[in-house]
């Protein structure tokens, strides 16, 4: 997915807004990161890689062999709406494999989100209330 907005942000973006757009990937990769951690501390995870870390390597590795063999620099536009396609269908099916995997892992977690979101408003109703 990053290198296709990247793509697309060499071909029609300014520097400045190049420059945003790193930082706003650079902000959102660190979220996810500490999230991840925090929940795999949470459910005291054995494993630190999901049960569909293969079809996660697989669609990288797709997705490299298409932007080398599909995607054309010089003719974008013409060649990126395939390139897109493979690579969001990729995305789609590593989705269900992974939710298939884990759900367990999933269900586990959907707890933890609740009580966490249910402490947030009762704090926010302790503010209100004052």
């Amino acid at each position: 997915m990053e290198r296709n907005l990247r793509s697309i942000f060499h071909a029609v973006g300014t520097e400045d807004q190049l420059k945003r757009s790193n930082d706003m990937l650079l902000d959102i990769s660190a979220k996810i990161t500490s999230r991840a951690v925090l929940l795999l501390h949470h459910s005291r995870s054995e494993s630190v890689f999901l049960q569909g870390w293969q079809i996660l390597i697989l669609s990288g590795i797709n997705t490299i062999i298409s932007e080398k063999t599909i995607l054309d620099h010089n003719n974008f536009w013409a060649t990126f709406p395939l390139h897109f396609t493979i690579g969001f269908l990729r995305f789609c099916l590593s989705a269900i494999l992974i939710y298939r995997r884990e759900r367990v892992f999933i269900n586990r977690i959907i707890p933890f989100q609740e009580s966490r979101s249910c402490r947030l408003t009762s704090t926010k109703k302790h503010v209100i209330d004052i």
